[in-house]
């Protein structure tokens, strides 16, 4: 009775004391994201040492072949159930068959294409990984109901609980596969193991069961938003990747190994800190969608925080890239220098400005936010285009400039809920002020540290002074976000 239960709450789930399970749900996301940040930059320590760089640039080819075919698994099914105000088994089943079979289809076709891409990237060790690595979308798509029941419940401290288990069998397995001079196919084996661990731990924790039925005029209701998430989708896979496929089809596998590490490292904030918030944010914007000055504190609070949290983490990590390099990855990687301190500000900026993406689908407005994804295509093209004449760190600055894009389309969201483009400077500004004086005098102080210290004395002085610098200068210059994050840390530690 208590699964069956908790199975029907999914399909209305109740707004009442939604503030606080927002709160409660984005702390434990953080708490979340925090820990497995820490694991993640612990194992990139360890198989950097273990592995080429050349290994992470071939992964790196065949994950954007699959990571394209993935846009078009689902077709955006668990997000049309998580935008839903009420749902029913009979449409739970009707996603899930769907998406399964789309995922075989896609899996073969997947298969059949690896060929192409060894030409595309002209490496003959590409197909084979790739043909691995297509079993992903089967075991991806039978947990799209599952992983939409737990969103749609605000879940998020069971859904923490399953990320943080599987990630931790990942690493394991591909550092002892790494250790074993498995090189490349460490890393493929790794990430097999995490979807095989996600798919068992997600059946066991939803109660769902398919069964054997399927109602094509209730998913002909939904096809439309389905179109409009999966344009969404294609484009911004275009949008996020063109940089990789640029520099590893111009540069190869090795510069593309350089270029993806100093990438990933920053995006960090975004996919462990925006991603995250993005999850808990959709579902609840959707509650109170029509509860306009609700659904606009909501938006400035996270808007505030987000910022606040990020910003100086790119900031920091800019300042201290010649450090971080060092520590984590070793000499022979000095190559990720450049390219860490231009995209560490990339990788925060983007983190704050995609946030706002969650506006559209709670509104339902996926067919603009698909607009304004066709209409910044040219620009990254463009951009990128002229950027790669300097190499991959031209390719970088070009991502950086390209963040002016992803502003005026955050800009555009705001509207939706009656905001504008001076309430996204006055959420934001604050905390990308006292970042930039941060910058500044940790800077400062890499020069006047002695050279012969290691990175870790190095940035266990410069870490420090940094968080001090940036703390004084938010104060001076916005207290309430000072005290909008003394509140939000107060929450996390349950006081």
């Amino acid at each position: 009775m208590k699964r069956t239960g908790t199975l029907q709450r999914s399909y209305s789930p109740p707004d009442h004391a939604l503030a606080q399970r927002v709160s409660s749900s984005a702390a434990v996301s953080l708490l979340g994201v925090a820990l497995r940040a820490v694991i993640t930059i612990g194992s990139t320590a360890v198989l950097a040492r273990l592995l080429a760089p050349a290994d992470f640039g071939l992964l790196t080819m065949a994950s954007l072949v699959t990571e394209f075919a993935a846009l078009f698994s689902s077709f955006g099914i668990g997000a049309i159930l998580i935008q839903s105000r009420r749902t029913f088994r009979l449409q739970y089943d009707t996603a899930f068959w769907f998406a399964v079979g789309l995922g075989v289809v896609l899996m073969a076709a997947v298969w059949v294409f690896s060929t192409v891409a060894g030409l595309f990237f002209d490496d003959p060790r590409v197909p084979g990984i790739v043909r691995v690595l297509s079993l992903l979308f089967l075991l991806e798509e039978l947990t799209v109901v599952h992983a939409a029941v737990l969103n749609r419940l605000l879940k998020f401290k069971l859904e923490v609980a399953i990320q943080t288990g599987v990630l931790v069998l990942r690493v394991a397995c591909t550092i002892f596969f790494a250790w074993l001079g498995w090189g490349v196919w460490a890393l493929v084996m790794g990430t097999v193991v995490m979807a095989v661990a996600r798919m068992v731990a997600l059946w066991l924790a939803v109660p769902y069961r398919p069964r054997l039925r399927f109602h094509f005029p209730l998913l002909r209701q939904r096809l439309k938003t389905g179109f409009s998430f999966l344009g969404i989708a294609v484009v911004g896979y275009l949008n996020s990747n063109l940089d990789y496929l640029i520099v590893g089809r111009r540069f190869g596998a090795t510069d593309l190994g350089y270029y993806q590490a100093a990438y990933s490292l920053a995006d960090e904030l975004r996919n462990r800190l925006s991603m995250p918030l993005q999850r808990v944010l959709f579902p609840a914007y959707s509650l109170v969608q029509d509860a306009l000055p609700r659904f606009q504190n909501g938006v400035l609070t996270g808007l505030r925080l987000l910022a606040a949290t990020v910003m100086p983490l790119g900031a920091g990590m800019a300042a201290t890239a010649p450090e971080i390099v060092r520590l984590l990855y070793g000499e022979r990687w000095l190559a990720v220098v450049p390219l860490l301190q231009i995209l560490a500000m990339n990788g925060a900026l983007r983190a704050v400005f995609s946030m706002c993406g969650a506006i559209f689908y709670a509104r339902d407005r996926a067919s603009l936010a698909l607009l304004l994804t066709v209409a910044t295509l040219p620009f990254v093209v463009v951009g990128l285009w002229i950027g790669v004449h300097w190499g991959p760190a031209g390719v970088a600055w070009a991502m950086l400039a390209l963040v002016s894009v992803s502003a005026f389309n955050a800009s555009i969201a705001m509207r939706q809920i009656g905001l504008g483009p001076w309430h996204l400077l006055r959420a934001i500004g604050p905390a990308l002020v006292a970042a930039g004086a941060m910058a500044a005098a940790v800077l400062w102080l890499a020069t006047a540290l002695p050279a012969q210290w290691g990175p870790a004395l190095r940035l266990a002085a410069m870490v420090p002074a940094g968080a001090v610098a940036y703390a004084v200068v938010l104060a001076l210059v916005s207290r309430s976000t000072v005290g909008l994050m003394l509140k939000t840390i107060r929450g996390l530690l349950g006081r």
